[in-house]
């Protein structure tokens, strides 16, 4: 699902290229398999300009989430430190 809110937002709010787009979606799922076969399909490394923009952030918000994330059992209050996270690191 936020696979394809992300192709919609990128698509049509930001007007993103197909290509770049593509690499931009492997890149938040720190997907380099997926990075790989877009290249292949593309023939070209465009989609890796997209991939590098979005990884960094992908792979620091993972860590984050993870790091904050084990200090709970039960997933409702992962869910409740997601939330503290979001009201921490991004308000």
């Amino acid at each position: 699902m936020a696979v394809i809110i992300g192709y919609l937002v990128g698509r049509y709010i930001f007007k993103l290229n197909l290509i770049m787009l593509i690499g931009a979606i492997c890149g938040g799922m720190t997907s380099t398999p997926g990075l790989g076969a877009a290249i292949e399909a593309v023939g070209s490394d465009e989609p890796a300009a997209g991939y590098v923009a979005i990884y960094p952030f992908a792979l620091l918000g993972m860590v984050i989430f993870f790091h904050h994330s084990t200090q709970f059992a039960d997933i409702g209050n992962i869910i409740h430190c997601f939330d503290r996270l979001i009201i921490q690191y991004l308000l």
